[in-house]
């Protein structure tokens, strides 16, 4: 039977897959797991470091939902305590947090995966820091917005954070409203409140929606989670519009009233 033509070119790939793979073993040949007790060696080389990576996913994905959680706690207690300080405070913190991420071992796609979802985070939460005072205490926008670099992150996952602020301070000025008291709650509030935030939320839906015309399918590709940056600033679009809607409603009724 004749042999096909070809293969015994296969000889110089077995060699080769043969040498990567035992260069691979020597790299984890010192590796070791010990029973803690008796000392006892339980396993070796690789086996290690595949039983090392497994446990660093649990780990990294504890560590990123731990840090997913201290932002939405460090937004809640700003919109309670309208402590600027404190938020900024705990933002620092958080972004030490993010840094112990790349300390786990993990894959590789497992790292970036964990690395993007906490950086989306963090984009929205010092970009809800920054526009607070701006909504919720008639203050100044900031001289200087914290860029990709600044922060330290993928540019595409910086633009899907800003997205979710949009979202969290149209949220936020309904919770802001549920809690005022009676004495202080008005129209003239209500008008103010949600006129500011709209302001503020669609200079900054007009700055994203540039990136989607030339950058969308960069931004979409260039991520390890899902969500189409498209239909989330379509969606964004949206609640802005119903902000505004509540809004004209709010003043007719007002002119309705007064006459």
């Amino acid at each position: 039977m004749r042999k096909v033509e070809g293969l015994e070119k296969m000889k110089s790939l077995r060699s080769a897959a043969h040498y990567s793979l035992h260069k691979m073993g020597e790299e984890y040949r010192g590796l070791e797991d010990k029973d803690r007790r008796s000392g006892k060696v339980l396993r070796r080389g690789m086996h290690v470091r595949f039983d090392n990576e497994r446990r660093g996913i649990g780990r990294g994905h504890a560590l990123r939902t731990e840090l997913v959680e201290g932002t939405k706690a460090t937004i809640r207690d700003l919109l309670r305590t309208h402590d600027l300080p404190k938020a900024r405070e705990s933002f620092d913190a958080l972004k030490a947090m993010k840094e112990e991420l790349f300390k786990i071992e993990m894959p590789e796609r497992d790292l970036h995966a964990r690395a993007q979802e906490s950086d989306q985070e963090l984009a929205e939460c010092s970009y809800y820091i920054d526009f607070f005072p701006a909504v919720f205490l008639e203050g100044m926008l900031p001289e200087k917005w914290p860029d990709p670099d600044d922060l330290n992150m993928h540019p595409a996952v910086f633009l899907n954070g800003l997205l979710d602020v949009i979202s969290e301070l149209t949220k936020s000025v309904g919770d802001y409203l549920l809690e005022v008291p009676r004495e202080e709650y008005s129209a003239d509030l209500i008008f103010n409140l949600k006129s500011r935030c709209i302001g503020v939320c669609e200079g900054l839906w007009e700055f994203l929606d540039e990136y989607e015309y030339v950058y969308g399918g960069v931004i979409d590709l260039t991520r390890f989670f899902g969500g189409k940056y498209k239909s989330k600033l379509r969606r964004q679009a949206d609640g802005i519009r119903r902000m505004k809607e509540s809004l004209l409603d709010l003043r007719e009724r007002q002119l309705t009233a007064n006459k």
